[in-house]
């Protein structure tokens, strides 16, 4: 898969997967921007919600778990990717991207 460029790409990438298969609202924090991925509703914002966890990482680390060149465990041992919250919410992010 090629890289992700920005934050539309993301978006675009995102609503193309089944958000509802989530069952659970996660907050993606990605540099400056966030995306909610609001599973109950099976869709996803562009604005912040209240949510079950979330996760902080870069445009870059996302594009690399997405491209398969950074595994998702191996990015939130680095730090690459922090979760607050509910971590079993987050894993189920980690099935939806990879």
């Amino acid at each position: 898969m090629k890289p992700i460029n920005n934050m539309q790409e993301l978006e675009a990438l995102l609503n193309k997967k089944s958000i509802s298969s989530l069952g659970c609202v996660i907050a993606l924090y990605v540099d400056e921007h966030v995306l909610v991925l609001d599973g109950p509703q099976g869709k996803v914002l562009d604005h912040d919600k209240a949510s079950d966890c979330q996760v902080i990482t870069t445009l870059a680390d996302i594009s690399d778990i997405i491209s398969g060149t950074l595994d998702p465990t191996t990015a939130f041992m680095l730090g690459k990717i922090t979760v607050k919250g509910d971590l079993s919410k987050a894993i189920k992010l980690q099935t939806l991207l990879t």
